[in-house]
């Protein structure tokens, strides 16, 4: 059998009392949240899992999602039937665990049968649920609650986001403005490659300015990499003439981890061994 799920998103503040709001701003913010409690089932049920969050009814800041999720294939054979209690116990508990990583990526994940202790920037334990932690973990999960919560609570005259449901005792989601800027990626960075190579690059577009990432290019494409050689750097300075085209051998840093669900890397230059300006050819008359 389905389960069915109401959950009532509410806004508060000057901004929803007067009817301010903008209706494109509420229309992303219902989508968010919806997006939100799929990734909710997912978590808790796997990828197999069907799940379906429609808008049933709307008031002034306030909006009502019925939830549906349907379990199909093997997963079915898991689990003799889907419970909202668990549903929204994750749901609570995942903005729960943002709250006590404060935006920043835990120090510490050990994980010991079906919980994990999380230890937050500060050094403070958390212990939640795996699923609540792959929850948080989630790219799609982390990018909705960015748009329901953070990006809406930074509008002038919004001053907290809840979720209620009948099925669920107090708050099941309750967000005030100061708290906000927490609701990101918090996933932590699993080290994956870090080594050097010598190698040369096509300089595609210098960059004279702080930060000094330039683009380049090699035989697999274009990149941007920041420039750490500060003999190279003074040189610029001094007025070296740089161009489009212009061949560089370098020994270059190349790092790249995983984030979440994404691969995330970048690439360093350590040292310019040589520069070689772009070379013109000029046509003769005979």
């Amino acid at each position: 059998m389905p389960m069915k799920c109401k959950m009532s998103l509410k806004y508060s503040g000057i901004a929803v009392n007067d009817g301010s709001m903008n209706v494109y701003d509420a229309a992303a913010n219902m989508i968010a949240f919806s997006e939100f409690s799929v990734e909710v089932a997912r978590a808790l049920y796997g990828d197999s899992a069907k799940a379906e969050a429609n808008v049933s009814g709307f008031g002034k800041g306030s909006f009502v999602t019925d939830m549906v999720i349907h379990l199909g294939g093997a997963v079915s054979s898991l689990f003799s039937q889907v419970s909202a209690k668990d549903v929204l116990s994750i749901m609570h508990e995942s903005i729960t665990l943002w709250k006590h990583l404060q935006g920043f990526e835990p120090k510490a994940l050990d994980k010991s049968d079906n919980h994990v202790a999380v230890t937050n920037h500060y050094g403070d334990i958390l212990q939640v649920k795996a699923e609540t932690v792959k929850l948080v973990f989630s790219e799609k999960s982390a990018d909705a609650t960015s748009k329901f919560i953070r990006d809406a609570l930074d509008h002038d005259g919004i001053d907290s986001v809840s979720v209620q449901s009948d099925e669920f005792a107090g708050d099941l989601v309750l967000v005030h403005a100061d708290e906000a800027q927490w609701f990101k990626n918090v996933s932590p960075e699993l080290p994956l490659d870090d080594f050097e190579v010598t190698q040369s690059l096509m300089v595609e577009a210098p960059v004279f300015k702080d930060g000094n990432k330039w683009r380049f290019s090699d035989a697999t494409g274009s990149f941007h990499a920041a420039i750490r050689d500060k003999r190279f750097i003074a040189e610029v300075d001094a007025g070296k003439p740089f161009a489009k085209g212009d061949m560089m051998r370098v020994r270059m840093r190349i790092y790249q981890c995983q984030k979440g669900e994404k691969l995330v890397g970048e690439k360093e230059i350590l040292e310019v061994i040589e520069h070689k300006q772009r070379a013109y050819q000029s046509s003769m008359q005979v």
